[in-house]
């Protein structure tokens, strides 16, 4: 079954979050999605010139490389439920413990945000595997 936040993100024509954010990503993430895409790992991400070491998911000059433009002008994400943890975790993040809704939501043009979108265990647990995929990947 599809959590609600999920179908409020696929709900969303205008995507601006996709298109202004840069996004990280894991040894994990582009593991998976080269993988399942069957294309190199360049071809998923690259350097952020801003912070050495950091690699982020592949950009176009319209935004996220995997942003798809359909005929009747709304994007949709390519990747689908490969998207990487920072894409599945939006707009929420994990604080002290607690679930809140991130600052760069409010970006978003198609909704403001808020806890009542989400799931909040369902989310907790989403998180929480973002932040062991982060420190593994940190302990390799």
């Amino acid at each position: 079954m599809t959590s609600r936040k999920d179908r409020l993100f696929t709900g969303c024509g205008p995507k601006t979050c996709c298109e202004q954010r840069i996004v990280e990503v894991t040894t994990a993430d582009v593991e998976r999605i080269a993988t399942a895409l069957q294309i190199p790992e360049t071809s998923v991400c690259s350097h952020d010139p801003d912070t050495p070491g950091r690699r982020v998911l592949a950009r176009s000059p319209d935004g996220c490389s995997f942003l798809l433009a359909l005929v009747d002008g709304s994007r949709r994400c390519g990747l689908g439920d490969l998207r990487p943890m920072a894409c599945r975790t939006f707009p929420c993040s994990l604080e002290q413990g607690l679930v809140q809704v991130r600052d760069d939501a409010r970006h978003c043009e198609c909704r403001a945000w808020s806890l009542a979108d989400v799931d909040l265990a369902e989310e907790r647990a989403v998180l929480e595997a973002a932040v062991a995929e982060t420190h593994a990947q940190l302990a390799r």
